[in-house]
């Protein structure tokens, strides 16, 4: 089975320093790792450079899908990423990203981070273009129940529907599908998987 993952990079990654973070993860992932506001500088820029991306492009089906990544921008406040690593402002570092993806013909875009359900609800509120926001680390309860309920999500200026889904778990698997004829996406399963 082929499996397209990503992974945003969160607070705890850098528990243990950026080289903690460097070789047992960005060196050793099969999978793309992802975070639009994070910028290296230094000697440090050199060496973590195409370790991790802004964003990544899938083919799913005959849709073309981008994930763009986020982190909080808090991180140096609560964990160890060192002085070489600057996290910018989540919003101001996804819009360009979003825009773009946009000009890349992605006309679904997901973004996928680490910084928290109230900031989530503002990149879901401001950053134009993102269709989806999956995240973390504020461990927000949501909804775990059964069926679609209707649409509900931040209202954006453009009165563009932003649905999002937040995760708690190490193992988590959101499956959506992309509903071509009322232009939304269902969240099919959304729900924790422990292995």
């Amino acid at each position: 089975m082929h499996i397209d993952a990503s992974l945003a990079l969160g607070n705890h990654e850098f528990d243990n320093g950026v080289e903690g973070l460097i070789e047992p993860l960005l060196k050793e992932a099969k999978f793309p790792i992802l975070s639009a506001n994070i910028k290296a500088k230094g000697p440090l820029a050199s060496r973590i450079s195409g370790l991790y991306s802004p964003y990544k492009i899938l083919r799913v089906g005959d849709e073309v899908v981008g994930i763009v990544g986020y982190t909080s921008k808090e991180t140096p406040f609560l964990s160890n990423p060192g002085t070489n690593l600057v996290f910018e402002d989540e919003i101001a570092a996804l819009q360009p990203e979003v825009d773009k993806l946009q000009t890349l013909n992605v006309n679904k875009i997901i973004a996928l981070g680490h910084s928290g359900f109230e900031m989530d609800k503002l990149i879901a509120q401001k950053v134009k273009g993102v269709d989806v926001v999956v995240g973390g680390h504020s461990n927000t309860f949501l909804y775990t129940g059964n069926g679609f309920r209707g649409l509900d999500g931040p209202a954006r200026r453009d009165d563009w529907l932003c649905l999002f889904c937040f995760c708690n778990s190490y193992y988590f698997y959101c499956y959506l599908t992309y509903n071509i004829y009322y232009m939304y996406y269902i969240i099919y399963t959304c729900s924790s998987v422990y292995m």
